[in-house]
């Protein structure tokens, strides 16, 4: 502010003298106001907005120890593992491409069961299974026979044989990729024979039809020699893929009949054809 010149004191009227501001007394009733409140809180005080509108500062995040780290951990794993799975298989062009519309497609395709395979029913007492190396047939023998794969007339035969010195006894499965007529069937038997040692081989010149469980096959009998011990003997045959399966079995005349009601019988009519 200015004053009029004092023509008395002011030796230069033109020259307003310098006032000084007032000063109240030491311990005089001054105090100090309180400085003026911000129009904007949280800036400064006397803090004046451009012509941009002021943007309120983002709060301090406060910290949640072991279980916030964790969260903010998992947050960053996902967004770079989402970052990531993006790159890989953007625009369904990178090597994740593929795996996500496989899923897709699992995730909405109708379930379908797989097929129920057929149980293998229990052998009856005394028998157990025997299912051929290539899974093409399977069969019951009898517990404490011994089966032995053998070569028979150039082909690959499985004999079972009951391991008795002075009286034995053997089943024979021949599976044939060639048909083998009846006419024939003495040889087999003859290569049968000679597993035992068996000599003067002799088949019946007829043969009969017998059907055992759900498969029908062509029978013929016949006689030989084993050991100086008279035995009986029997060839069956049956169509098998584009061949012929062959089971010859054998054992002392004395107890054939037996052997055929208690092993040979119930051995050919386990005979399943698997492939």
């Amino acid at each position: 502010m200015s004053y009029p010149p004092d023509s008395s004191n002011n030796p230069n009227p033109e020259i307003a003298p310098i006032t000084q501001p007032f000063q109240p007394a030491p311990g005089e009733g001054m105090t100090t106001p309180p400085p003026a409140a911000s129009a904007y809180p949280g800036y400064p005080a006397g803090y004046q907005p451009s012509t941009t509108p002021p943007v309120a500062p983002a709060p301090t995040p406060r910290r949640g120890g072991a279980a916030g780290a964790i969260i903010a951990t998992v947050v960053i794993i996902a967004v770079l593992a989402g970052g990531g799975l993006y790159a890989l298989g953007r625009n369904g062009s990178g090597p994740l491409a593929n795996i996500a519309a496989t899923a897709t497609v699992a995730a909405t395709a109708t379930p379908t069961m797989p097929p129920t395979a057929t149980p293998t029913p229990a052998p009856p007492a005394g028998f157990q299974y025997f299912t051929a190396s290539d899974n093409s047939y399977r069969m019951l023998y009898p517990v404490g026979w011994l089966p032995v794969a053998q070569s028979l007339n150039g082909l690959s035969a499985q004999v079972f044989a009951l391991p008795d010195p002075n009286a034995p006894i053997a089943f024979i499965a021949v599976p044939s990729p060639q048909k083998i007529p009846p006419s024939q069937y003495s040889t087999y038997l003859q290569q049968a024979a000679s597993l035992l040692q068996a000599t003067d081989v002799k088949l019946s010149p007829t043969t009969t039809s017998v059907t055992l469980g759900s498969t029908t096959w062509t029978k013929d009998v016949g006689t030989l020699t084993v050991q100086g011990k008279p035995y009986s003997g029997v060839v069956l045959g049956t169509d098998w893929k584009t061949g012929t399966f062959l089971a010859v079995y054998a054992a002392p005349t004395t107890s054939f009949t037996s052997a055929e009601q208690q092993f040979f019988t119930t051995m050919a009519t386990s005979i399943l054809f698997l492939s």
